[in-house]
């Protein structure tokens, strides 16, 4: 005799498997900083509150202009 699944756990299955694999899909396409590296997104490095920065030739020292 062949057993038979009930369709809404077919269902529940279904949907669970899709939600794993776009889940999964999201979380490693999703950047992330280097090890050690205390990144916010959208704060620029010497806005950060006790950054250590440290100018560089792409990362110009901040400078303070009043509008």
């Amino acid at each position: 005799m062949k057993r038979e699944i009930h369709p809404m756990v077919a269902v529940v299955l279904i949907a669970v498997v899709v939600g794993l694999v776009v889940g999964a899909f999201y979380y490693l396409s999703a950047p992330r900083p280097p090890k050690g590296v205390k990144y916010t997104p959208g704060v620029p490095p010497w806005m950060e509150q006790g950054s250590s920065y440290k100018p560089t030739p792409d990362y110009p020292p901040a400078t303070s202009t009043s509008r």
